[in-house]
Parts: structure tokens; sequence; C-alpha cells
């Protein structure tokens, strides 16, 4: 995959950002950051055994008790990993002994 702008061309490979010109080739820099969509961070609670589901996070979010964007693409929120996984284990109560007997 790549895009020309102004004679140099950009090709994402993986993590990696690279520029190409005609005369050489040069990394910009790498790519750190990956969000999730709220159906993705559902899926990545669910596989850390934490049962929620998506109606609950949009419920979540629309009280203001939900992950926090990070970015936005068209009408969809996109959400940073770290933060999905903070919401979920906020919303997780662990048990006290007098409770789990």
């Amino acid at each position: 995959m790549g895009c020309t702008q102004r004679g140099t061309q950009i090709r994402i490979t993986g993590k990696k950002v690279t520029e190409v010109n005609a005369s050489n080739q040069q990394v910009v820099g790498t790519l750190e950051r990956r969000y999730v969509t709220r159906r993705e961070g559902v899926r990545m609670l669910n596989e850390r055994g934490m049962p929620f589901t998506l109606s609950r996070v949009n419920k979540d979010t629309s009280f203001g008790r939900g992950p926090k964007p990070a970015a936005k693409y068209g009408p969809a929120h996109l959400y940073d990993p770290e933060e999905f996984l903070r919401y979920g284990l906020e919303r997780v109560t662990k048990l006290t002994e007098d409770a789990a007997a």
C-alpha cells in the first residue's frame, strides 16, 4: 500500500513507515499507536475473561462511564486498547472473602 505526495512514495509495511524517494530510501518512523473500535474492545475484554457485551459498553459510554475515545474516524470513535482495558478492570468488582463464601 502506498500513496504519492510531491515526488515521494510512502509505504506502510506492518508497523514500519518508509518514505521512498527516487534517489534513496529513508525510514520516516514507526506506527506505535493502534486503535480499537468498541466491538474490538469488547472482544479484547472477553478474551481476558471479562464477560462484557457491546450493549453494556454502549450504555456505559452514553452515561459517561465508558472508555474515553482517543480518536475519531468518520462517525466511529476509536479507543486506545489500554484505556479500554482500564475501563474493563474498573467495572469488574472483586469479591471479598465474605461474599465468596
